[in-house]
């Protein structure tokens, strides 16, 4: 299969940039988003990796930027390249911002994206189903645990996704498709910038993996909580949840801040042990993480 360069090599946020496509299909291809230290000739050095947004570096050195290139893929219909290429400038014109919010703790506007991004889902967030919650270092500050965000992650189900990906068309910085990991699996998901370049936030969707949780959320409902802040209700993954997440990851720093926020408010060593089955985790493991909270 051959590689075509679709647009680059461009700047934004102290990286040099292309966006290249592989025609997987008649019809469909594998846009990569690819990118590089840019140095001087970029305003660089950039000020932090890509890793807090998802990116990761291919198993063998790419063609553009070599073995320390970081990449974010997706498979999006042909029809859909210049909706692509669109969403590619719009994430390089929004990364300078996004990296100083993670990196360097320029202003996150948490509540006013929040507000935003559930105005038009109010009714489902509010809902006994529960088809939508925030989670990540975006559930942590609903939680009161503050971290450097890099963006704010919703888990939705998949008409919501979709309706999300209309609303947000014009505001998309990545496409509304199936996305790859660095391990290869794929989730099916959208990212936007919510807000002027200089002073927006990413908000990230996806619709979850359903194995071992609700068919609603990909979450058991009691993992899922409610947390009121400045007198609005916002649907949040449990702190369990988040620190299994973290524990998981071998994410020491924040294993430890979630870990003293759940022995003040009191873990719910139960929902932990379910948590824990229904990700696989080895008896010992299990045990290790249980050992926290006696």
């Amino acid at each position: 299969m051959s590689v075509e360069l679709v647009s680059g090599p461009d700047l934004g946020g102290g990286y040099l940039h292309q966006l290249s496509r592989v025609r997987t299909a008649p019809a469909e291809s594998l846009f990569t988003y690819h990118a590089q230290d840019g140095g001087a000739d970029a305003d660089g050095p950039p000020i932090g990796s890509l890793e807090p947004l998802g990116h990761f570096h291919p198993p063998e050195p790419c063609m553009f930027g070599g073995p320390r290139c970081w990449h974010r893929a997706f498979r999006v219909p042909d029809a859909e390249t210049r909706a692509v290429r669109t969403a590619y400038n719009r994430f390089r014109f929004a990364l300078a911002t996004a990296l100083a919010q993670r990196y360097r703790s320029a202003p996150f506007p948490f509540e006013r994206t929040l507000a935003e991004v559930f105005g038009p889902l109010r009714a489902y967030a509010t809902s006994g189903e529960r088809p939508v919650y925030v989670r990540g270092d975006a559930a942590l500050g609903l939680h009161g645990i503050e971290r450097p965000a890099a963006m704010i992650e919703l888990v939705v189900t998949r008409p919501i996704a979709d309706e999300l990906a209309r609303t947000w068309r014009e505001a998309l910085i990545e496409p509304f498709a199936p996305r790859f990991t660095e391990n290869g699996s794929t989730t099916i998901g959208g990212r936007a910038w919510i807000g002027p370049f200089t002073a927006g936030a990413i908000v990230d969707w996806a619709v979850p993996d359903t194995a071992g949780g609700s068919k609603r959320t990909g979450l058991p409902p009691e993992a899922i909580a409610t947390v009121v802040r400045d007198g609005r209700e916002w649907p949040v993954a449990r702190l369990e949840v988040l620190y299994l997440e973290a524990f998981t990851a071998r994410d020491a720093e924040r294993e430890r801040a979630i870990a003293e926020r759940l022995r003040a408010v009191g873990a719910d060593r139960a929902l932990l042990e379910s948590l824990a089955r229904d990700r696989g985790l080895a008896p010992e493991e299990a045990e290790r993480l249980l050992q926290r909270f006696d």
